[in-house]
């Protein structure tokens, strides 16, 4: 079967509870973060908006463009630090 899903970041933050159940989405990737310098300031409301939705499947990602080995070890701990809020 296949399923539909949402993908959300901080250009979806107007999203409503109903918008998001109109959609038929099973599950949603919510962004947290880019880069070491940029962390989506509403990745909480989102979460909680897809949580009052019904969607029971839930993934974070960190859109990564590190081009060295330590910028992308740092731009991952600053992906957890924002999950770890």
């Amino acid at each position: 079967m296949r399923e539909i899903g949402i993908d959300l970041s901080s250009h979806n933050k107007n999203i409503s509870v109903d918008a998001l159940k109109s959609t038929g989405a099973t599950f949603a990737i919510i962004k947290t973060s880019e880069g070491d310098y940029y962390i989506n300031d509403q990745f909480n409301a989102l979460l909680t908006k897809v949580n009052q939705s019904g969607i029971k499947k839930i993934a974070y990602y960190h859109y990564l463009i590190a081009d060295t080995y330590n910028a992308g070890v740092n731009e991952g701990a600053s992906c957890l630090r924002k999950l770890d809020t």
